[in-house]
């Protein structure tokens, strides 16, 4: 089932660990030991930063999947969502400064 992302957004960095633990787990995804390690380096800006960011563009979209992956050093989390109007999109978004990077109708 689909959340809310209002729902998703958590507060402080443990509740970040605790979303990325509920979204994280396939084998080529950091696992979330790594996350909360990124976290407290500053390597990756806050979740909550991320969300805020994706409910700016589209209000009221709800998370289908998150991933948070290292492509060529950098960190991009991938997320899935549908927007408002029925449609799903991919965003790929750089997890060191928060930007959209990629945004893509889903097929």
């Amino acid at each position: 089932m689909a959340t809310s992302i209002a729902r998703q957004l958590c507060a402080g960095s443990l509740g970040f660990g605790l979303c990325i633990a509920g979204v994280t787990g396939n084998a080529d995804d950091i696992n979330q030991d790594e996350v909360l390690e990124l976290r407290r380096s500053g390597a990756v800006v806050p979740f909550q930063a991320i969300l805020q960011s994706v409910n700016s563009r589209y209000p009221g979209a709800q998370i289908l999947e998150v991933e948070l992956e290292e492509d060529g050093g950098h960190y991009i989390y991938e997320i899935d969502i549908v927007v408002a109007d029925g449609s799903v999109r991919e965003l790929e978004i750089n997890a060191g400064d928060g930007h959209i990077v990629e945004d893509e109708l889903e097929d």
